[in-house]
């Protein structure tokens, strides 16, 4: 029974501290504290791994109802500003939407410089503790309050003095560093202090970027007066650093004299120590800060530990090596690799442990249940995390691909999202726009301010006009707007597609032109179709006509008529290529400079002041086509040449059989066209000069003289110069060609 009770007593015990029973927090009714702890470095690093177990050893072991929640920015893997700026920025977004801290706990210079970057959106007025920051100076906090921490300050001094002390014939220093890094020359800097503070006895000599295999060569040689100080890890020949560890490691192996650091990180690989910054005090004493804030203490009112973070460590293995013991060293070192030590205790207590111990087994196999539980719910929300990212990304993909533009704004018209489309409409980048008000990038001229007014229904559809970012040319934007709206109709923004539409604009102008001057084109023939058939239909009233008279007016009636014809056909050749359809072509063997001569001779009959120029093959050429659709592209081309030569001048007209094909060029000494003008010579309804009436024509001309060229297997190629001319050139290709009269 005298065994009984102890066990019950133990178990008791146990059952207490595993949680079995409501903490007083739980049975108060007071809400637990949340701290956020953020590492610079992955959790692998052993420096990051040291701090993360001292504050969560310190935290639990005074709070056991905390709960902390750790995270790793991983610093070491991923260097690029953008993933602070961006990713990071967005994911902690995420990850801190909607909780609440008692305080944030960070460690190393990267995560301090995160955390305040983030701190006034995300963790407003929670106080910081900080801790293994180098070179630490209050104006690293930019005016921000609520901020303590342990600053990371190498010992250098005393480091050095306790060497000199425990190797009392030292007289030449070897300090191994670089000066390749920021951190290496911060740490010269204060090296090269040291030689005037001891003895002038001892040399001192700074290996500084010397490579691995140099430096071992180097220290093969050293005498036994002589010591090392390693302040900085070392590179190969290939310039790759070493580990923490494999460096000390590598020098220890070769190295005849002691090596002494300054962070406990080198201990246990070679060095034999000195008053070393712990990573394991840094969190300790970093914990104690936050403690005390819990219980009430302002974070304003704790100052910075600058130095209570360093402590004399020392390696047993080295100690044995060079003759020192553990009496030598300075009051309270601690001393690794020591000597395992035996202690005896009696049968009674080795029963309770013994029972104890079982008991702690099955307490821990429940404990690890429960962690696999935790650890299974884990990977599930980070797999959701995951895909949650990766739908993220999808969306983003899809915006980058949209060829319209795309401006996603909240409720309150603030930019959240934009696609490269309309970076390219606009002229900004997202990163200009991030978060200012949608005014800023859609100009406010012509904007009907209920558009853009919180909590009003946009618009539909609204266009403004704009300078092209690259041409700097007018053109004219269409925005439609609308909410983005959630499965349930929730509203939590707008969405504004942006598109070009000077094209269409400048096409409908175009349309309405043409409407307008096919009227006009179709009216006067038909007027004077309608006025001469109205006269001989009364020439009894008006006295009668003679036969010569009667053929004159009915040939204008004809001519007229015919005129009617051909734009018809344009109308209806148009619409056929429109539509996709081929021009019909009825082919038939065809003198093609013949042709080309026929079409000549009306202008020559009709028009004075211009001198037609020929230039044909000696001999007939003859090819299968068909001869009014070419004679139809001959009287637009030389009718363009008459029409836009309005003082007169030469037309030169060329003929050339190039192979398989017939070639054709008609040269003027006109208006000629400018190259806006010349680019768009074949589009539909475009005439070079719509307000010169004179000119007439649909401005299909061109357009139908192309598809008949195309149609007989050749290519239409026009050149014009303003106030020079133009030259129009076409080919004929067909496959079984026959020179006539050979």
């Amino acid at each position: 029974m005298w065994i009984k009770k102890p066990f019950l007593l133990m178990l008791l015990l146990v059952l207490m501290v595993s949680g079995f029973f409501c903490p007083d927090s739980v049975l108060s009714g007071e809400q637990s504290p949340s701290v956020l702890v953020v590492h610079s470095y992955h959790p692998e690093l052993g420096w990051t791994g040291n701090i993360n177990s001292a504050v969560l050893g310190e935290l639990k072991k005074i709070r056991p109802d905390i709960d902390v929640q750790i995270e790793y920015l991983d610093a070491k893997r991923y260097v690029e500003s953008f993933y602070y700026e961006q990713v990071l920025k967005e994911l902690y977004r995420y990850k801190l939407k909607g909780r609440s801290y008692s305080a944030v706990l960070v460690s190393d210079n990267r995560a301090l410089d995160f955390v305040l970057g983030i701190r006034q959106e995300l963790l407003p007025r929670v106080p910081l503790i900080f801790c293994g920051v180098n070179d630490f100076a209050k104006s690293m906090f930019r005016g921000q309050v609520g901020i303590t921490g342990v600053a990371e300050q190498p010992d250098y001094f005393d480091t050095l003095q306790t060497a000199l002390r425990l190797h009392p014939a030292t007289r030449k220093v070897v300090v191994v560093g670089n000066k390749r890094t920021t951190t290496g020359r911060l740490i010269q800097q204060r090296l090269q202090a040291l030689p005037g503070r001891v003895s002038p006895e001892v040399q001192f000599s700074f290996w500084n970027d010397v490579p691995l295999e140099e430096l071992q060569s180097r220290l093969k040689g050293l005498e036994a007066d002589s010591l090392v100080l390693l302040s900085v890890v070392v590179r190969n020949a290939a310039g790759q650093p070493l580990t923490f560890a494999g460096s000390s490691e590598a020098l220890r192996a070769v190295c005849p004299v002691p090596i002494y650091g300054f962070w406990d990180f080198f201990l246990d690989h070679g060095i034999v120590g000195g008053k070393l910054i712990s990573a394991a005090e840094q969190g300790r004493l970093a914990a104690g800060l936050l403690l005390r804030i819990l219980d009430g203490t302002p974070a304003d009112d704790l100052p910075v530990i600058t130095a209570g973070a360093n402590q004399y460590m020392f390696d047993h293995r080295e100690l044995v090596r060079f003759g020192l013991t553990v009496q030598d060293l300075p009051p309270d070192s601690q001393v690794v690799n020591g000597p395992s030590r035996h202690y005896a205790i009696e049968k009674i207590y080795l029963w309770l442990g013994g029972e104890g111990l079982v008991l702690l087994t099955a307490i821990t196999l429940l404990l690890v249940w429960n962690i696999r539980g935790r650890q299974r719910v884990k990977r599930e929300l980070e797999q959701t995390l995951v895909e949650a990212e990766q739908a993220r990304d999808s969306v983003d993909l899809i915006l980058k691909s949209v060829t319209e533009g795309l401006i996603v704004a909240d409720m309150n018209q603030r930019i959240t999202r934009m696609n490269r489309a309309a970076e390219t409409l606009m002229g900004v980048t997202f990163e200009q726009v991030q978060g200012q008000a949608l005014r800023s990038v859609l100009p406010q001229e012509g904007l009907p301010g209920v558009w853009l007014q919180p909590g009003r229904r946009p618009r539909q559809q609204i266009e403004w006009e704009i300078l092209d970012p690259s041409t700097r040319k007018p053109i004219l934007i269409q925005a439609r707007t609308g909410y983005v709206e959630s499965a349930i109709g929730q509203r939590s923004g707008t969405i504004s597609i942006l598109r070009d539409v000077t094209r269409e604009r400048e096409i409908d102008r175009f349309k309405n032109e043409f409407i307008a001057t096919a009227a006009h084109e179709l009216r006067t023939p038909l007027t004077a179709v309608m006025g001469f058939a109205e006269i001989l239909l009364q020439q009894e009233r008006l006295g009668g006509f003679d036969a010569k008279q009667q053929r004159h007016y009915l040939e204008i009636i004809f001519q007229k008529a015919d005129a009617l014809g051909r734009i018809i056909g344009d109308l209806l050749d148009i619409s056929r290529v429109q539509l996709g359809q081929s021009l019909p072509l009825e082919k038939g063997p065809c003198d093609l400079c013949d042709l080309v001569q026929r079409a000549v001779i009306p202008f020559q009959q009709v028009q004075s002041g211009h001198c037609f120029e020929f230039d044909l093959p000696s001999e007939p050429v003859e090819l299968d086509i068909d001869e009014g659709k070419v004679l139809q592209v001959l009287d637009n081309v030389l009718s363009n040449a008459v029409k836009f030569s309005p003082d007169g001048g030469r037309i030169s007209v060329k003929c050339r059989k190039l192979g398989p094909e017939f070639r054709v060029s008609i040269e003027d000494q006109g208006v000629g066209m400018s190259p806006e003008q010349l680019e768009r010579v074949f589009d539909k309804f475009f005439r070079v000069d719509a307000s010169n009436s004179a000119a007439g024509g649909l401005g299909l001309g061109m357009t139908i003289a192309k598809t008949i060229v195309e149609a007989h297997g050749g290519q239409m190629m026009v050149e014009s110069c303003l106030g020079q001319g133009t030259n129009v050139t076409f080919t004929l290709v067909e496959e079984g060609i026959m020179e006539g009269f050979l």
